[in-house]
C-alpha cells in the first residue's frame, strides 16, 4: 500500500484512537497511540500520568515520544490532543506524515465529554469552549487535511468520510 505515515490530530473525544484503529486496519498500518505509550511506560491511566507529572512535563513527554518515532513507513500516529502545544513535535509530524485534523462541533465534543470529567485534558480549567477555540486555531495551523468526523463511527462511514479523503492526499 502507501509508504507514508499519517497523524491524526483533534480535540479530546473527537475519536482519534477509534478512527486510528479503523484506518490502520483498512490500510494495514501499525498504530502508535501516544497516550497508550505513556500509560504503558508509567503503568497507569493517562489522566493519572497527567496528575502525577503535571501539564508542562506531560507535554514534554508527549513531544519526546513523537520525536522518538523514526520509521514512518505504514504508520498511523494518534497523539493526544495537547500535542499541538509542542511546535517541535508538530514539525516532526508534518515533515514525516500527512497530518489529518479530525473535527466535530463544539456541542458534540461537549456531549461526548459529559460525565468524563476525570479525562486528561490540559487547559480544561479555562473552560471547554475557550479550550476548543484556542486549540482549533492551532490544529488548523498544522493540519494538511481537515476531515469532519461522521455522526456514527462505524467502519463504513469511517472509510467513506475519512479514509477516501486521506488516500487522495497520499
Amino acid at each position: 500500500m502507501v509508504a507514508t505515515g499519517i497523524a491524526l490530530i483533534g480535540m479530546p473525544a473527537v475519536g482519534k484512537s477509534t478512527i486510528a484503529r479503523h484506518l490502520a486496519k483498512a490500510l494495514r498500518y501499525k498504530v502508535i497511540d501516544i497516550d497508550e505509550v505513556m500509560e504503558k511506560k508509567h503503568g497507569m491511566r493517562i489522566q493519572d500520568v497527567l496528575g502525577k507529572i503535571g501539564p508542562k512535563k506531560f507535554i514534554l513527554e508527549e513531544e519526546r515520544n513523537v520525536l522518538n518515532i523514526k520509521d514512518f513507513h505504514n504508520v498511523l500516529i494518534a497523539p493526544g490532543g495537547s500535542i499541538i502545544y509542542s511546535p517541535k513535535a508538530m514539525a516532526h509530524l508534518r515533515k514525516n506524515t500527512t497530518v489529518v485534523l479530525l473535527t466535530d462541533s463544539y456541542m458534540k465534543i461537549k456531549k461526548r465529554l459529559y460525565g468524563r470529567e476525570n479525562r486528561a485534558i490540559i487547559g480544561i480549567e479555562r473552560g471547554l469552549r475557550r479550550l476548543y477555540i484556542e486549540r482549533m486555531k492551532l490544529y488548523k495551523k498544522y493540519a494538511q487535511l481537515t476531515v469532519k468526523v461522521p455522526h456514527v463511527l462505524d467502519t463504513r462511514s469511517i472509510r467513506k468520510n475519512i479514509l477516501e479523503p486521506v488516500l487522495k492526499t497520499l
